[in-house]
């Protein structure tokens, strides 16, 4: 009984990883995409994370910043409060939302 408790410990660990490394590497593809000028394809990869994650901060100051270029500020505004809402003691969200 305690080696299967221990096996589904074990495979919940592994799945959780790997859904997790999944989420860090859409989150990276965004960032690419931010920096390559493709703020559209960035922003769905933020809002693909988002959707797995929805208490992920840093996507939301990544989100903000793609709406900036757009030019939907409140919007942008918006994304970058939910970040310093969801880590208040991140300086840098917050100096984001000065921005």
């Amino acid at each position: 009984m305690p080696y299967l408790f221990l096996f589904l410990f074990s495979i919940s660990f592994i799945s959780s990883s790997l859904a997790q490394d999944e989420l860090l590497e859409k989150f990276e593809k965004g960032i690419t995409a931010f920096e390559k000028g493709n703020f559209a394809k960035a922003e769905r990869f933020f809002d693909k994370v988002l959707k797995e994650e929805p208490s992920y901060a840093a996507v939301y100051i990544w989100k903000g910043k793609c709406l900036q270029e757009f030019e939907e500020y409140q919007a942008a505004y918006e994304a970058i409060s939910t970040a310093c809402n969801l880590a208040p003691m991140e300086g840098a969200y917050w100096f984001e939302l000065g921005l």
